[in-house]
């Protein structure tokens, strides 16, 4: 049973669950001086905010960024495109997909559906690319690139239908 109780002026309020009175650490107590102090304010912050949603949120916005930052340029400049970028693209795409996998609600599964489509042109990209780099006599050329940036542009696709069902969720979330 989780109870929130209520500060009196000028002291720090305090979640009480039986995993935070079986804890070692000092956590601030109703009656406790602890008023403007950090330990205070990060004990209030995390009453108020859900830290797995934050994590959740933040590898979903990370990968549609590293997507957009690795499709910007022009498509078929390899200086516009390193494979160290579609590597962090491909790996933060596959935390999210990884994070989506916990949630059996609709909207999870629609989630879910939207990361598989992004992890399937990213790792399509990626065949494309070590097969045109490693198994071609011609290499790595602008034409196997906009290849790659092409699929990446379909997983960025895939993410911002990600990023905005994410805020429609949140949006509807009654408080």
């Amino acid at each position: 049973m989780v109870a929130l109780t209520r500060p009196q002026r000028g002291l720090c309020a305090r979640l009480v669950s039986p995993r935070a009175m079986s804890s070692a650490i000092a956590v601030p107590q109703v009656g406790d001086q602890c008023a403007g102090t950090d330990l205070c304010r990060i004990r209030l912050w995390s009453q108020a905010v859900n830290p797995e949603k934050v994590v959740f949120g933040f590898f979903i916005l990370l990968a549609l960024t590293l997507n957009v930052g690795f499709v910007f340029g022009e498509i078929d400049n390899p200086g516009h495109h390193h494979v160290w970028e579609f590597a962090a693209v491909v790996l933060v795409n596959a935390v999210a997909t990884v994070l989506k996998l916990g949630d059996r609600t609709q909207m999870g599964a629609v989630l879910l559906a939207t990361s598989l489509v992004a992890m399937l042109q990213l790792i399509a990209g990626a065949l494309v690319w070590t097969i045109a780099a490693h198994g071609t006599a011609a290499g790595f050329t602008p034409d196997a690139l906009a290849s790659v940036v092409s699929l990446a542009v379909g997983a960025v696709v895939a993410n911002v239908v990600s990023v905005v069902l994410l805020i429609v969720e949140t949006v509807m979330l009654r408080r």
